[in-house]
């Protein structure tokens, strides 16, 4: 009997070439997906969407990351990032100087984007033809699975020239914070998502949430906007854990101004720099705590997002920047796995999150985590994280004041391998139509 065929979009992770949240995810999604002792009735076929048809791409080529190409393009972003903030900061009191340097400067940004943009796709076409230049269009018979940023693709044409005969679609929903606070998100980033959900819910079978707390806001959504739920199976699975898990545990980094950081009592909190993951209320409860000791450091590890010119100018100008107060922009794996392992213990203060992969990472670590007071805090973490209001930053800083390490309680959640994650991941999108009141159970 053939083989069932399951496509897995990796478009977004292939061309951003980054490694952190959803990329994380697709790399190791299609790492033990295309295993070939993890499900022998079905086959897993990576994919990227290029000018709207669809082609195979080499599993090993999905995990390639931190290109220079891509390094270049981060760092630029962050040249233009830094600058603009110093030039708002100095110039502001001669309004048209600054005026005339920040417009300057965003016009470089918008060359530097542009490109960006050819490189990326430069990269994607190369790892196209390196993979065979094989194009597919999915049948009757093949389930096509949006694993990545489906918002970057323009999924009209990507419908008319590829999956307009797909058996079944299928998305993996991280989760719709543009849909519910859009405050916190860019601007341009959630047109672009509320497009292109509203879109893809017209055409899915099934979604496929990374929690129990976004299947809930993805049905209440599409049930306050009137889509016929009878025609779409809502699930939700849990997110692996593990970094790396075919590389020896010896193989840690051995650099000697990463392990100079880590003496004393050292706080880790990892996540893009943007508003959601909450970097000032956490800074401002360092400060209460930096004037009684000194012994104090926050690691804060995370690329480049958005809305962050005030949080980077609060980072780069603190007093204790470089210190007490370390950015690491551009960790890899192992330095972050480095982190997790000799942290005294993580801050996780996001206002909203989809999972929370910081949280199950330092958890597989047994590494003590104060995090925000959020649902899907609560659902996943249980009993084993500390909590804060985290638009409080004295309800963090008295957290810290009484902070023992002895102090973890019960795990909620079965924290999983990457492994495991994919094989229920693929035990879910194989499966039948089950009611939406399943949901509930």
């Amino acid at each position: 009997m053939a083989k069932k065929r399951i496509f897995i979009d990796c478009s977004a992770t292939v061309y951003s070439g980054v490694n952190t949240g959803i990329q994380r995810v697709v790399r190791n999604v299609v790492q033990w997906s295309c295993s070939s002792t993890l499900n022998e009735s079905i086959e897993v076929i990576p994919v990227v969407v290029l000018f709207g048809f669809v082609f195979y791409i080499r599993p090993d080529l999905v995990q390639i990351n931190k290109s220079k190409l891509i390094s270049f393009g981060s760092q630029a972003k962050l040249t233009v990032e830094s600058t603009r903030v110093k030039i708002r900061k100095r110039l502001s009191k001669y309004k048209y100087f600054g005026w005339f340097f920040v417009s300057f400067f965003e016009q470089w940004d918008r060359l530097l984007r542009f490109l960006y943009k050819i490189l990326k796709y430069s990269r994607v076409s190369s790892f196209v033809i390196l993979s065979g230049f094989v194009r597919f269009k999915p049948n009757s018979e093949d389930t096509f699975v949006f694993l990545d940023s489906f918002w970057l693709l323009d999924l009209p044409v990507v419908f008319k020239r590829s999956l307009s005969s797909c058996g079944s679609i299928q998305a993996v929903i991280y989760d719709i914070i543009p849909l519910l606070h859009p405050e916190i998100v860019e601007v341009v980033g959630c047109r672009a998502f509320s497009r292109s959900f509203h879109f893809l819910m017209g055409k899915v079978d099934k979604v496929l949430a990374i929690s129990k707390s976004v299947a809930h806001d993805v049905e209440s959504y599409l049930r306050s906007h009137k889509y016929d739920l009878e025609k779409m199976e809502i699930k939700h699975f849990y997110l692996g854990a593990d970094f790396k898990p075919t590389q020896k545990e010896t193989n840690i980094p051995t650099s000697a101004a990463l392990k100079s950081i880590f003496q004393g009592q050292v706080w880790l909190m990892v996540g893009t720099i943007e508003p959601r993951k909450n970097h000032l209320c956490v800074i401002d409860a360092l400060d209460e705590i930096w004037q009684q000791r000194t012994d104090v450091k926050l690691i804060i590890v995370g690329r480049i997002g958005w809305k962050c010119e005030d949080i980077l100018d609060r980072i780069q100008s603190h007093p204790h920047f470089g210190k007490n107060l370390i950015y690491l922009k551009d960790c890899a794996d192992e330095e972050l796995k480095y982190c997790y392992q000799k942290a005294s213990g993580l801050i996780f203060a996001s206002l909203s999150e989809g999972f929370g992969l910081p949280l199950v990472e330092a958890m597989f670590y047994n590494m003590p985590v104060l995090c925000s007071d959020i649902s899907v805090f609560r659902e996943v973490g249980g009993e084993y994280p500390v909590y804060f209001d985290p638009k409080n930053p004295k309800s963090l800083s008295e957290k810290l004041r009484n902070f023992s390490p002895q102090r973890m309680g019960k795990r909620q959640i079965e924290v999983l391998t990457w492994k495991e994650a994919t094989e229920k991941l693929l035990t879910q999108i194989s499966s039948k139509k089950a009611p939406i009141s399943d949901l509930t159970s």
